[in-house]
């Protein structure tokens, strides 16, 4: 008789929970997540309960055992077979076949209140009820905050690498450290969950690598360097080379040049001194300005051709003397420019 009251209390818990979940104005919307199992893909549905509760990520009617029926009919469960494609799991699978309680027997009034939430759940029956319905908190906001922080301490990480200045973007700093960002490893990650071939992970970094392409060209930020760097592929991908603080100054556009500092000063001019009409940033000192004439022609010759922002990256990556040469190009013209700056305090 015990085992009985508890199974009832049991099953009066799961109806008011499944009453809370899908009680008159609670809202439901297809989950863009899809979770990986042994058995196949899911998602599931995002229920918003209100302002006081937390939304719930629900995957309902989700098989863990094949159909107790035919043969299978009193035997132990046998595991569940494999499904193709996305099982959507947003509705509820069928109960077990049992005798539904009367509302006119007598009762204390929550029992009462309990069952009628609970009985509308109980009348889709069937011997084919081996279904599970999991509810996992979304905590987005929660989840946004400790993201947020995750990427904070990564991109600090990433800066280290290529020695660069705390306010160079973050869609720069991944691509300069040749880093995906932690959002897209993470995603990595969740599809090689479950996955066993031996290649899984080079193609789940390729797929990695288009995403993070297809970011990139979509960005509105750091699009000195994209133009620089285009093809994120062909940079990480390269055999030598090591960035520093000089020539990352280079390649993101960020460093001594007066059109960046203006943006923590704005009481100083932009223009070049040398060149009036001219903005003086990164493109302006590294590849136009007459200031930097003699160090402009002797990497050229070293280059055997002249250095554009279209081709440096081509012509950094061919052999390791061409991005040395333009590495130390860099660097002295960076020294130059901070020398400069600190004359004209």
């Amino acid at each position: 008789m015990g085992n009985h009251r508890l199974l009832a209390y049991l099953w009066l818990l799961l109806g008011a929970m499944m009453a809370q979940l899908d009680r008159r104005g609670a809202k439901a919307e297809l989950s863009s997540r899809i979770v990986r199992t042994q058995y196949g893909e899911l998602s599931g549905v995002i229920v918003t309960l209100g302002r006081s509760l937390e939304s719930v990520e629900v995957f309902r009617g989700v098989p863990y055992a094949s159909p107790p029926t035919g043969n299978l009919r009193f035997m132990p469960p046998v595991s569940s077979a494999r499904w193709h494609g996305v099982r959507v799991a947003d509705k509820f699978s069928p109960v077990c076949p049992q005798r539904l309680p009367s509302l006119t027997e007598k009762m204390p009034k929550g029992r009462a209140e309990y069952l009628k939430r609970l009985l509308p759940y109980l009348k889709n029956q069937s011997e084919d009820c081996l279904y599970l319905n999991i509810y996992a908190p979304v905590q987005a906001a929660q989840k946004r905050a400790y993201l947020r922080q995750a990427e904070s301490a990564h991109r600090r990480a990433c800066l280290r690498v290529i020695g660069g200045r705390p306010h160079v973007s973050y869609e720069a700093t991944y691509v300069l450290a040749g880093i995906p960002p932690l959002a897209l490893l993470a995603d990595e990650r969740a599809r090689l969950y479950g996955r066993r071939r031996e290649n899984a992970g080079d193609e789940e970094r390729l797929a990695t690598l288009s995403k993070w392409q297809e970011a990139w060209d979509r960005s509105t930020k750091a699009r000195w360097t994209h133009r620089l760097i285009p093809n994120i592929r062909v940079w990480i991908e390269r055999r030598h080379g090591e960035l520093n603080y000089h020539l990352t100054q280079l390649l993101t556009g960020h460093g001594f040049f007066k059109h960046h500092s203006r943006r923590y000063d704005h009481n100083q001019s932009a223009q070049c001194p040398v060149c009036p009409s001219s903005i003086e940033n990164a493109e302006h000192v590294f590849y136009q300005c007459p200031r930097f004439s003699e160090e402009r022609e002797s990497l050229h010759s070293l280059l055997h051709e002249v250095m554009t922002p279209e081709n440096t990256t081509r012509l950094m990556l061919a052999s390791e003397p061409n991005w040395l040469a333009v590495a130390s190009f860099a660097c002295s013209v960076v020294i130059r420019l901070r020398d400069e700056g600190m004359d004209r305090r």
